[in-house]
């Protein structure tokens, strides 16, 4: 249903963020300032 499609949506919406925080952190971890 819709609510299955938004929750699927959602799940998305928040891996990738996810991904992106942890790539930034190793980062920083790598290059400190």
């Amino acid at each position: 249903g819709d609510r299955e499609d938004q929750n699927e949506d959602l799940q998305a919406r928040q891996s990738r963020p996810a991904q992106a925080v942890l790539r930034h952190l190793r980062r920083s971890h790598e290059e400190p300032n």
